[in-house]
């Protein structure tokens, strides 16, 4: 560039108004590269933000996934299986029907009685008969592994009851002499019914002794 005050710089420009506009040029050339930055990395005021903007927002927006506990199964929202159709729970046990009740005789060893019988009847077969009398003495004996067990007198055990204590103290054997109000409780051979015995008589002759029961059968 030729100044004035150099050879050759007839009717140019003073030095100091070239440097000038030298400077001023070099200014707005970093204005514009400035400016071209800040848009190219800002996207402008109306942009999305760019890629970088959007990666952001993403991380933001996510839910993590929660960890169950250790050993916790997840929850689910399913419901849980009702009962199945014609089902209103579980069975009761059987009720026990009576099946017999009225005055029951027993005199000596000859009246074997099976108390499975409707009305109870004297029986001779083997395993059938359930209690028999005694020679001597007012008491009963136990056949064909029939159990018995005498309770207080008073007591009126229902069938349940009357079974219980019979399957628990009972024996196969026979009873202790009985006396009017003893009440004796039968489990028959079979184990399907059973007997509550209620002495009404007890009379001891010198040859057959006499019981008498107000009796009632249950089958369970």
């Amino acid at each position: 560039m030729l100044y004035p005050d150099e050879p050759g710089n007839a009717g140019g420009l003073p030095r100091r108004q070239v440097g000038i506009a030298a400077a001023a040029v070099g200014a707005v050339l970093v204005l514009v590269l400035v400016v071209v930055a800040v848009t190219r990395s800002g996207g402008g005021d109306g942009g999305s933000g760019g890629p970088e903007v959007a990666a952001v927002t993403q991380t933001v927006t996510a839910s993590p996934p929660v960890a169950s506990a250790p050993g916790v199964a997840p929850s689910s929202s399913a419901p849980s299986p009702g009962p199945s159709p014609g089902v209103t729970g579980s069975p009761s046990a059987t009720t026990p029907v009576r099946r017999w009740a009225g005055v029951l005789t027993v005199e000596g060893p000859s009246s074997r009685r099976d108390l499975d019988a409707v009305p109870p009847s004297t029986s001779t077969h083997a395993g059938t008969p359930d209690i028999r009398g005694d020679w001597l003495r007012t008491i009963l004996k136990g056949e064909s592994d029939a159990r018995l067990a005498v309770l207080e007198p008073g007591a009126r055990p229902d069938a349940r009851a009357c079974q219980d204590a019979a399957a628990a103290t009972g024996t196969t054997d026979q009873t202790d002499p009985l006396d009017e109000g003893d009440v004796v409780c039968v489990i028959t051979a079979g184990g399907h019914r059973v007997a509550r015995l209620v002495t009404v008589l007890a009379t001891q002759t010198s040859t057959t002794p006499k019981l008498s029961f107000d009796a009632v059968l249950w089958d369970v």
